[in-house]
C-alpha cells in the first residue's frame, strides 16, 4: 500500500513541478516581450510532459461489466469453436469484429437479458465501492 501512495505522490509532484516551471517560463517570456516563443521555450527547456498514471489500489473493487461484455463472454466460445472447425487460425481481432456486428444487429429486446445482468453487476459495484470508501 505504501508503494502505491509513494507512486501516486510522485505523480502529483511531477505534475506540480512541470506546471510551475511552465508558468515560470511563460512569465519570463511575457516579461521579456517574447510571447510568440513561449511554446518553443517550453519544449526546449521542459520537453514533453511525463505521462505517469496513478496506480490503482489493488483492494478497490473491479468495475461493473457492461451488457456488451456479457454478450461477448456468452457468444465468444461459439465463434471460437466455429473458427476451429474451419481449421482457421484464431484471430482475436476477427472475433471481436464479428461480435460487434452481431451486437449491432440485435434488437433492444434481444439485448434485454444482457442489460439485466449488467444492472445487477452495477448494483454490486456500487455496494462494493461504498464499503471500500467507508473502509478508507
Amino acid at each position: 500500500m505504501t508503494s502505491i501512495l509513494f507512486h501516486n505522490d510522485t505523480c502529483s509532484v511531477n505534475h506540480l513541478w512541470y506546471e510551475s516551471h511552465k508558468n515560470l517560463i511563460t512569465s519570463l517570456c511575457i516579461e521579456l516581450g517574447q510571447v510568440d516563443t513561449i511554446p518553443s521555450m517550453i519544449q526546449k527547456f521542459l520537453g514533453d510532459k511525463l505521462k505517469i498514471k496513478p496506480l490503482r489500489d489493488p483492494n478497490q473493487p473491479k468495475r461493473a461489466i457492461t451488457s456488451y461484455l456479457y454478450f461477448c463472454n456468452d457468444k465468444r466460445p461459439a465463434l471460437m469453436k466455429k473458427m476451429k472447425a474451419k481449421s482457421q487460425k484464431i484471430n482475436v481481432g476477427v472475433i471481436q469484429k464479428e461480435l460487434g456486428e452481431l451486437w449491432r444487429k440485435m434488437t433492444d429486446k434481444e439485448k434485454t437479458p444482457y442489460a439485466a445482468l449488467s444492472e445487477t453487476d452495477k448494483a454490486r459495484y456500487r455496494e462494493a465501492m461504498e464499503v471500500f470508501k467507508a473502509g478508507n
